[in-house]
């Protein structure tokens, strides 16, 4: 860019590098770039690295990115969510109980999950084990039969998804709940067969709750859209268009 075209690479320019050391799992590499780079790191960078090391759980790493996130902006939710994500990954309980604790010493909330599905014209919003839809036995009826096919094709509970220290049944029923799967279900029960589903969710959508996306795409032969927090969602085929990154 410089000796050839004389541009001078712009904080953007460096961020999309990162981005792409991460994704190849090059997190080391990444991590000297940002180290020096001529422009101090904004959030967006230092977001990636974060996201990246949940991904290729690399502990130390995160840590070090998300304690400059906090630095930088320390009542986002997102930031401690993704480290808690990280050592809960890796069975780490007692570093989940402290990064919570550290949410609720600066009074920083985690913003409460919700997923809506439009059918109809009408916009049916849920969140995490909600029984108020009129329509509830019948979509956790569904789930629990959908959960039966899923397993025969593979489908194992992602727990590292799960931010509390439960046994392995509650942390089972705890992330069946999750507010884009009841959304799933209902699409499913009250959309005509094949046809495309549109989710919307207001937080990042789990490790777990992007498996079943992905598998549900290919038993069910439907094309799922999920917009998360991040980024567009396109499910197809059994595969996601991220790639499985984000």
């Amino acid at each position: 860019m410089q000796s050839r075209y004389s541009i001078a690479p712009c904080i953007e320019h460096y961020g999309c590098v990162v981005d792409l050391l991460v994704r190849a799992g090059q997190l080391v590499e990444a991590y000297e770039l940002v180290k020096n780079m001529p422009v101090d790191p904004d959030k967006v960078i230092w977001g990636a690295l974060l996201g990246a090391c949940r991904s290729h759980q690399n502990l130390e790493l995160a840590e070090v990115a998300a304690q400059t996130l906090v630095e930088l902006d320390p009542g986002h939710d997102g930031n401690y969510v993704l480290l808690s994500n990280v050592y809960a990954s890796m069975g780490k309980w007692g570093n989940v109980d402290k990064v919570r604790a550290q949410m609720r010493a600066r009074q920083v909330h985690k913003a409460p999950g919700c997923s809506t599905v439009e059918l109809g014209g009408v916009v049916h919003e849920f969140t995490a084990a909600d029984r108020s839809h009129p329509r509830s036995n019948e979509i956790y009826g569904a789930w629990d039969e959908l959960v039966k096919q899923l397993k025969m094709i593979g489908y194992e509970p992602d727990q590292g998804a799960l931010l509390k220290n439960l046994d392995e049944e509650d942390r089972e029923e705890a992330l069946y709940q999750h507010s884009e799967k009841l959304a799933l279900s209902f699409a499913l029960i009250s959309s005509e067969s094949r046809s495309p589903i549109r989710i919307v969710k207001n937080l990042r959508i789990c490790n777990d709750c992007h498996r079943v996306m992905e598998l549900v795409s290919e038993l069910q032969k439907r094309e799922i859209t999920v917009r998360d927090r991040i980024r567009f969602h396109h499910f197809s085929a059994g595969s996601c268009s991220c790639g499985g990154y984000w």
